[in-house]
């Protein structure tokens, strides 16, 4: 047995990914060019850097619950009216990218 992870380096993706530990599950997820790294404050390639993850508050919960939900619901309808929406979702295709190696 074998992680999958160990080979690609990847941790965290924006997109779908099946070997990432930790990837995007909303619908968005399904394009790996939606999101983008803030060229103006991003570290260099190779800067030591700390990841903080948190169990978010029972508030911060409601919160995100409340925006995936209108987040699902505007892709819906814009694919609904041939717009297409963000992306593929889970399962759907989509995904892709290098994560960022």
């Amino acid at each position: 047995n074998e992680f999958a992870a160990d080979y690609t380096k990847t941790v965290m993706t924006t997109y779908h990914d099946p070997n990432t530990i930790l990837e995007n599950p909303l619908f968005s997820g399904g394009d790996d060019e939606i999101f983008h790294a803030n060229s103006a404050v991003v570290p260099a390639r190779g800067t030591p850097v700390t990841l903080i993850i948190s169990v978010p508050t029972a508030e911060e919960m409601k919160e995100a619950v409340a925006a995936e939900a209108e987040e699902d619901k505007e892709d819906r309808e814009a694919r609904k009216a041939g717009e297409g929406g963000k992306g593929p979702g889970p399962g759907e295709g989509g995904g892709g990218g290098d994560g960022g190696n």
